[in-house]
């Protein structure tokens, strides 16, 4: 195995059951247990504390300190001061504020990649950098589909050495005390935002954080507050879920869950090897008007934004662009063949 690189990533977490071994193992694997450092905000779940004394003996940092509902409100401070620390120490060149249902991986020229080398060859251009680094957008699991990923609007922030000033809760929006700016990378994240429909309550109850009673929220379907995505997970049918994801365009991605499986800490069922697999992540289009479009296809960002010039007017990337309207509007994702 390589030697450890200079980066380290620090996460919260409270009785995720079903992610920490996963999230422990991914990010084991591309940085080394001895730079992730859990606080564990107190779990009691005995599956997740086995989970913490396991990694713990292979090196990985647990914190014990911050076992509040309180200490949660405040995780954007309390990471942010053992991002600070680790700064301080000089021992690397770059710190990763997580949470547990985020996976590092990268966008490459036709898709997405999850190759040790390549993530670590890209965070290594970082080194140095003085602007925030920004992770643009996240794809987020589809629950119904194994290995499928929808466009996820989300972006985070993370820091090159020497520079962290602030964090808040949810890692968006990171401030650099060497540089105003921010840098947008090809760093994303695979994010596990989306849980089995069975369990959607339980997680919304797990991660609301607003000031409101929760029993008062739970019957107001009329809620407009800032959590209201939150809310919503109490009223929602299972038909209206999967419509969530049945509408959009798929990212077909085996790779990750299955190096997941090889590492011993699967998310779902293991996988077999995918004889087929090429460089270019297939992107799987749902039925709609534009019936030439074809079912499966990949995304040439080079070739969309050559042939959508009113992308300049609509001021967001050709991906973001296709994933919210040109796949509706029958736009190709690539160049058609034949």
């Amino acid at each position: 195995m390589p030697a450890d690189p200079p980066i380290a990533c620090v996460m919260m977490q409270k009785d995720e059951d079903l992610l920490l071994g996963p999230w422990l193992a991914w990010h084991g694997h591309l940085f080394g247990y001895r730079n992730l450092w859990v606080i564990d905000n107190g779990s009691v779940s005995p599956p997740v504390l086995a989970t913490l004394a396991d990694f713990e003996a292979r090196g990985v940092h647990v914190v014990r300190s911050y076992a509040s509902h309180a200490d949660y409100l405040n995780k954007g401070v309390i990471v942010g001061e053992y991002i600070r620390a680790l700064d301080m120490t000089g021992r690397y060149e770059l710190l990763i504020p997580s949470d547990c249902d985020e996976f590092i991986a990268m966008r490459t020229d036709f898709g997405f990649g999850c190759d040790r080398d390549i993530i670590l060859g890209a965070l290594a251009a970082l080194y140095g950098e003085t602007r925030i680094l920004r992770i643009p957008f996240q794809i987020a699991n589809n629950p119904f589909r194994d290995d499928c990923y929808i466009w996820f609007e989300f972006f985070k922030t993370f820091f090159a050495s020497g520079t962290f000033l602030s964090l808040d809760h949810g890692h968006h929006r990171g401030q650099s005390r060497k540089s105003p700016d921010r840098r947008d990378t090809s760093i994303v994240q695979i994010h596990y935002h989306y849980p089995a429909y069975e369990r959607i309550k339980d997680i919304a109850r797990k991660k609301w954080i607003g000031r409101e009673p929760l029993d008062g929220i739970e019957s107001a379907a009329a809620y407009t507050g800032p959590f209201q995505h939150l809310v919503r997970n109490f009223f929602m049918e299972r038909e209206e879920y999967e419509a969530l994801f049945a509408e959009q365009p798929q990212f077909y991605l085996p790779a990750f869950r299955r190096i997941l499986g090889q590492l011993g800490q699967p998310i779902g069922a293991t996988i077999a090897e995918v004889a087929d697999e090429t460089d270019r992540t297939p992107l799987i289009l749902p039925p709609n008007r534009a019936s030439h479009l074809p079912e499966v296809a990949w995304f040439d960002e080079v070739w969309y934004a050559r042939h959508n010039a009113d992308l300049a007017d609509a001021r967001m990337s050709p991906l973001a662009h296709f994933c919210h309207f040109g796949f509706k509007e029958g736009r190709w994702p690539c160049e058609p063949e034949g």
